[in-house]
């Protein structure tokens, strides 16, 4: 059964270690780890992981990798998390639950104001694990060509065939209880 792929992308405005970014790094534990519990969500990596990015043996993800949008002078500011889940509701019941959507209110001060989509989804077969590569692709897809089959986000979903759809909102409120 196809699955979701999931995005997210964003540049710190400072170094990691810098305080004014610090309160992004306090939540990133607890949020991750709701992420990891949430219904409907198949595996999770993060790409600022350091040990991650040296080595991609045993991951299905494959070597961390970032896309055009990280200008040589913000490399390693950058942010992502790269996911897959069971359908997209699971991930929109997610995104704008109580402790994403609280850690969600304070992007503008963590993050750079982004000039590129924050996140992308797409549809994937069972037997197929996106990499960071194909992630940045989407992403890149989706700020060039706007939402479709191939990228898309949450204002314009699409299905598992390809067609537009909508969010099912009982669904999404079933979930997040």
């Amino acid at each position: 059964m196809p699955r979701i792929a999931f995005v997210t992308f964003g540049i710190l405005r400072e170094q990691a270690d810098h305080p004014a970014v610090q309160g992004f790094f306090e939540r990133s534990p607890g949020v991750l780890g709701a992420a990891g519990a949430s219904p409907g969500q198949l595996d999770h990596y993060r790409g600022g992981d350091d040990g991650y990015r040296v080595s991609a043996r045993d991951c299905p993800f494959g070597a961390y990798a970032t896309g055009r949008f990280v200008a040589p002078e913000l490399a390693g500011r950058e942010e992502q998390t790269l996911s897959l889940w069971a359908d997209l509701e699971s991930v929109f019941a997610f995104a704008y639950g109580t402790m994403h959507a609280e850690a969600l209110r304070g992007r503008t001060a963590w993050f750079l104001r982004p000039a590129w989509p924050t996140y992308v989804a797409w549809w994937v077969d069972d037997d197929h694990w996106p990499s960071w590569a194909e992630a940045n692709d989407r992403l890149e897809h989706l700020h060039d060509h706007g939402a479709s089959a191939v990228a898309f986000d949450f204002r314009a979903p699409f299905d598992r065939e390809g067609r537009p759809t909508s969010l099912d909102r009982p669904r999404i409120a079933a979930l997040r209880v």
